[in-house]
């Protein structure tokens, strides 16, 4: 069961302040202390928020504690802990718990006696203001578990109602190429800040127009206000967008991801690039309908400029097919604990012994959930299909991104799959247009998805190539069969 809590005053929880950093002295807050001369000072003995180590302080104070109940640090993020169990005749410890902390709120969920244990020790330890069960909020969103089906939705319809446009006259507006003052320009960011928070945590549908939004610096113009505002109503309009947590058997797990580029697109013609990764299941490989629960996107400029569409898709979708690698170490150490990232690298016809992990070997196990990377470059895919040497594509630095990629398929069971762009998810985090964002609207509403083969979708482009080149063709012919008749017409009536 999903639970969540704020912990109270948790910096105050850090203890006494190091000693190498005493006396410690600060003026009272605004308003003073009650009982205190205003002149009077204040002396600081533990640790108290605004002070630049009691971030640090607070999450080693909680790290300890955390361990000390029985939890294991992520060696992939250290705000993530796994509890693990064996029962007796199990042939290796399961899974029973996870935890994750964000300064001082907490999400966890899990089941059995040592969960219990483990969480009550938690909560003695600290003060918890609050604690929930089933729903709740978690940094800013709102979390809901279904009990039946067990699925978790997350949503932040309260937030982004809750968003400001800046204020702008009817003859401010006309003036689109004119530079913002400074009060507008303090307006602009914080529109910037609140969508990056919105778009980053529950809305991949706003990437693309926040990341577009925070392009328009060192120098917005009015025309950059017009698009922030325009941001702030897509946001309201889609207020009620949410993101479902399908419930996925181990077995069937499958990760996920949509890669696309926008060449040239972004601000001084760099290319915009946007990913988005989902856990799925098995039948997606299967070409059939397929859950989907997105886990990470982002919408981005390139960081290297590229000289043409297949040097932008390639850098994507290796920095793609990197996050979700990542998701793939996390998921083997989710299951089976912690192990030695180094052998994890080796490949599968490798003459060095593998270290084996509860009998099997830990290079199989993090290859056991495959990847799906997902790409509407044809180039791409033929280059990544192809048997021939990377080396020979014309630009070296594309060869690179290509020749990572492929190392990927083989490490990690990366299989490459086309699509048309009309399915292609990742589309809308590249191009701010409403089609592409419907369509990654709908893939979430629906937490479906499904992919068709490769062959039969470029068969069927190619008969409406066909067909659209015979219409053309027989309206080119009708146009010229009009036009005949009319001059014939006009002839016979001179």
């Amino acid at each position: 069961m999903l639970q969540l809590g704020d912990i109270k005053g948790a910096f105050l929880e850090a203890g006494a302040l190091d000693q190498k950093f005493s006396p410690l002295y600060a003026h009272q807050p605004e308003g003073g202390v009650p009982g205190l001369s205003p002149d009077d000072v204040i002396e600081v003995i533990g640790n108290v928020y605004g002070s630049n180590d009691a971030p640090f302080n607070w999450w080693h104070t909680f790290d300890k504690e955390v361990q000390a109940g029985g939890w294991h640090k992520s060696q992939f993020d250290n705000c993530l802990y796994y509890l693990f169990d064996k029962a007796e005749g199990d042939a290796e410890p399961k899974l029973v718990g996870i935890l994750g902390a964000h300064v001082d709120d907490t999400i966890t969920g899990g089941a059995g006696p040592k969960y219990q244990n483990a969480i009550e020790r938690l909560k003695a330890r600290f003060p918890y203001r609050k604690w929930r069960q089933g729903n709740g909020e978690f940094c800013g969103v709102q979390y809901s578990q279904n009990p039946a089906t067990m699925e978790i939705t997350y949503q932040q319809k309260e937030y982004a109602e809750n968003l400001r446009p800046i204020s702008l006259t009817k003859e401010r507006q006309r003036n689109k190429e004119a530079l913002a003052t400074e009060k507008e320009i303090a307006a602009l960011r914080a529109i910037n800040g609140a969508a990056n928070w919105l778009s980053s945590q529950s809305r991949p549908d706003l990437s693309v127009q926040t990341s577009f939004s925070q392009q328009c610096f060192p120098l917005p113009r009015v025309k950059d206000l017009l698009f922030a505002n325009q941001l702030v109503h897509r946001a309201k309009q889609y207020s009620n967008v949410e993101i479902t947590v399908k419930k996925i058997q181990w077995d069937d797990l499958c990760i996920c991801f949509h890669s696309d580029a926008g060449f040239g697109n972004a601000k001084a013609y760099s290319t915009q690039a946007g990913y988005i990764a989902s856990f799925s299941d098995k039948q997606l490989s299967e070409n059939k309908p397929s859950q989907w629960s997105p886990f990470a996107w982002k919408s981005y400029k390139l960081p290297r400029k590229v000289a043409s569409t297949l040097a932008g898709e390639a850098q994507a979708y290796a920095t793609a097919a990197a996050v979700c690698e990542w998701m793939s170490l996390m998921l083997a150490e989710a299951k089976h604990g912690a192990f030695d990232l180094r052998s994890s690298q080796l490949w599968q016809d490798s003459p060095a012994p593998a270290i084996l992990v509860h009998g099997m070997k830990l290079r199989d196990q993090v290859s056991q959930v495959p990847i799906v990377g997902i790409t509407d470059c044809k180039s791409l895919y033929d280059n990544l299909i192809s048997m021939s040497s990377v080396s020979k594509a014309e630009d070296k630095r594309v060869a690179i991104d290509l020749a990572i990629v492929k190392q990927s398929m083989v490490r990690c069971n990366l299989c490459i799959r086309w699509c048309p762009t009309g399915l292609m998810l990742a589309d809308g985090l590249t191009k701010d247009q409403q089609d592409p964002a419907d369509l990654l609207r709908s893939a979430m509403f629906l937490g479906e998805y499904q992919l068709n083969e490769e062959a039969s979708v470029l068969e069927q482009k190619k008969r409406y190539r066909e067909e659209r080149r015979l219409r053309q063709i027989r309206q080119s012919r009708k146009e010229e069969d009009d036009q005949k008749r009319k001059a014939e017409n006009r002839k016979f009536q001179n």
